[in-house]
């Protein structure tokens, strides 16, 4: 058996029947894809980059925080604290953080990226993430010297946590 150090620790959450889209704890209401204004073009979010966009197929769109509108998500796009990540009924996206994770949404998801913070020269990760709906795959990879290493997903229900 592999040690704890050397294994990525990985994620299924498969939280379709658990979240719904009402579940929207950290904004107001929650964003239909459908009916959501698409901006012509793009604007970075504020702030430093968190991650980026790797694979997109079908409508999905990128909500900065605290915007009304959203943006067509394409490969190489970048994302930001605070930013939602919505896919279509018909859709799909990956994207990966600073810190390596890699996460996958599958059709008719929503999540937000509450928080995440990579600092390799001290050895520290925090990442923070609000599952609204839909379903995810999250592959954390493991730091074996961290001082300190926190990956948690917020549902509805639960919170699951890797550190």
């Amino acid at each position: 058996m592999k040690s704890i150090g050397t294994i990525l620790a990985v994620i299924f959450l498969t939280i379709g029947g658990l979240v719904t889209q009402s579940a929207a704890a950290d904004r107001a209401e929650p964003v239909d894809i459908e009916n959501l204004t698409i901006m012509d073009g793009y604007e970075p979010g504020i702030g430093p980059a968190m991650g980026q966009i790797r694979q997109v197929s079908g409508k999905v769109a990128v909500v900065h925080q605290d915007q009304a509108y959203g943006y067509q998500a394409f490969a190489g796009m970048d994302l930001f604290k605070g930013d939602t990540v919505l896919t279509g009924k018909d859709a799909s996206t990956a994207f990966k953080l600073n810190d390596g994770s890699f996460i996958s949404l599958s059709p008719g998801s929503e999540l937000t990226i509450t928080q995440s913070v990579y600092a390799p020269e001290q050895k520290s990760r925090s990442s923070f993430m609000n599952m609204i709906s839909g379903n995810a795959r999250f592959v954390v990879k493991k730091f074996v010297d961290a001082r300190h290493s926190e990956f948690k997903v917020k549902t509805k229900t639960s919170v699951a946590g890797v550190r």
